[in-house]
């Protein structure tokens, strides 16, 4: 299964805080979780890869509208269907750049068929 999250609901939940429009959108959005980041770093998209037999997949879309670099760090969470965090030893924040008016990808992959759920968390890189 696939699914798309629009840009337009995600730039309103995170600029004003708006409710959603659709169930599918609202159960997307409580997955993030990014209100320190600056306001000129918007989530395009995120998209959800579940096809059964498979390591559920996680891909996010970021665009920079400042005309400078932001510095950020982000980390994938994974929970079981009884909502239990799934052990991943490889799990730790992962610092990146996105260069002004920049649109960057990155993808998150379960560590395990166990993971049936997730959380991303975005904030920004203290130097």
């Amino acid at each position: 299964m696939f699914k798309l999250v629009s840009s337009q609901c995600l730039i309103l939940i995170f600029c004003t805080g708006c409710m959603t429009t659709s169930k599918q959108d609202t159960v997307i959005l409580s997955h993030v979780l990014a209100d320190r980041i600056s306001r000129n770093l918007i989530i395009e998209e995120i998209r959800i890869i579940d096809s059964g037999g498979q390591l559920l997949t996680i891909q996010a879309t970021l665009r920079n509208n400042k005309t400078s670099p932001y510095d950020f760090k982000y980390l994938f969470e994974w929970f079981d269907d009884q909502g239990l965090q799934v052990y991943a030893p490889a799990s730790s924040w992962v610092r990146r750049t996105i260069q002004g008016k920049q649109i960057l990808n990155f993808t998150g992959i379960a560590p395990s068929e166990k993971a049936r759920d997730w959380r991303l968390q975005i904030q920004p890189w203290d130097k």
